[in-house]
């Protein structure tokens, strides 16, 4: 039974624990320091980060059909994270002359922001193959006499 006691020492000495203090100290200091000085992250590189996670994130909801819309935070929206179902929006595929009446739509509407005078539209498509001109979107304005 004095043998187990000699091995096991029922109190540290004082200078045992100084002995021993400078190598428990460093051991436990180094992992602070390493933290603090990680560099912060550009906003950028913070961006492309998360987008690339969130990206390999959506690929395990649903089967990958899911995709995300993001405001910036700080622009009030009510919704600044809007989810969108990907079949659904294939199945809402325009037809070509659907895509041709948006088309025109938005040519009418820029053509009368640069001459709010250009009051009267034609749009039309040739139906006969022997005409030159296949497609036309025409605006005219009414001129008065001086």
């Amino acid at each position: 039974m004095s043998a187990e006691r000699s091995k096991t020492p029922s109190h540290v000495s004082r200078r045992r624990f100084l002995q021993y203090a400078p190598i428990t100290t460093a051991a436990v200091a180094v992992p602070v320091v390493s933290l603090a000085a990680a560099p912060p992250e550009e906003p950028w590189d913070k961006a492309r980060r998360l987008a690339k996670e969130l990206s390999e994130t959506l690929d395990q909801c649903n089967q990958g059909k899911w995709m995300v819309h993001i405001m910036p935070a700080g622009k009030g929206l009510d919704l600044p994270v809007m989810f969108e179902n990907l079949t659904a929006r294939a199945n809402h595929v325009l037809s070509p002359e659907a895509r041709m009446r948006k088309a025109a739509a938005e040519y009418k509407k820029a053509a009368m922001e640069i001459d709010p005078t250009c009051t009267e539209w034609w749009d039309a498509k040739a139906d006969d193959d022997s005409l030159q001109m296949r497609f036309f979107v025409s605006g005219s304005r009414k001129v008065t006499q001086s």
